[in-house]
C-alpha cells in the first residue's frame, strides 16, 4: 500500500488470485513461489522486484535477478531459509537470541534437553521453500513423550534417522 500511495504501479505474484494484495495491485500474476516462469512474467512487468516471504525458491530469485534488481536479493533469502544460518547471522550481529543447540541425532537431542531443560521445541533446519511451512517443529515437554532419556533408542518417526543429513535446532 505504501508503494501505491507514492504513485507506483504494483504487480504481485501469488498462488491465490484473490490474495489480499490483489485489491491494490495493477497486475496479479498467479503462480507458486517456486514458479520461475510466473516470476519472470512478474520481472517483465517490473522495474524492481521485492519479496516478503522466505518461501520463495532461490531459483526464482536467481532467475529474476537476471532481468531486474531483486531486493533484498538471493543471499538474504538463503540465510532466512536456513534456521541455523539465520540464528548464526543474528547472533553475529550482536543480537541476543533464545538459547539453542544444533541437533543431528537423538543423542544430541538428549544432550540439548539436558542443557536447555524442558520444555523445548525441535525445528528443522529447513523445510523446503515451495510455500509450505517454514519449519516443522515438535514440542518436547517430558523425557518420556519422545523417548528421550528412556531405554528405547527409537525416536519419533518425524525425527531424522541416524543416517539422515537433516539437521534440527533446539531454540
Amino acid at each position: 500500500m505504501a508503494a501505491r500511495s507514492m504513485g507506483y504501479r504494483v504487480a504481485v505474484l501469488d498462488p491465490d488470485p484473490e490474495c489480499p494484495a490483489a485489491g491494490i495491485a495493477d497486475v496479479v500474476i498467479v503462480g507458486g513461489y517456486d514458479d520461475v516462469e510466473a516470476a519472470l512474467r512478474l520481472a517483465d512487468a517490473s522495474d524492481v522486484v521485492t519479496y516478503e516471504l522466505e518461501h520463495v525458491a532461490a531459483a526464482v530469485v536467481e532467475a529474476v535477478e537476471g532481468r531486474v534488481p531483486v531486493r533484498p536479493g538471493r543471499g538474504p533469502l538463503l540465510v532466512t531459509q536456513d534456521r541455523l544460518a539465520e540464528r548464526r547471522f543474528v547472533e553475529g550481529a550482536g543480537i541476543r537470541v533464545a538459547p539453542w543447540r544444533e541437533v543431528r541425532s537423538v543423542a544430541e537431542a538428549r544432550a540439548a534437553a539436558d542443557a536447555l531443560s524442558l520444555p523445548l521445541r525441535l525445528k528443522r533446519r529447513s523445510a523446503g521453500t515451495t510455500g509450505g511451512a517454514r519449519s516443522a517443529s515438535r514440542p518436547l515437554t517430558s523425557s518420556t513423550t519422545y523417548g528421550i532419556g528412556s531405554a528405547s533408542s527409537g525416536a519419533p518417526s518425524s525425527w531424522p534417522s541416524a543416517s539422515s543429513s537433516s539437521r534440527w535446532s533446539c531454540p
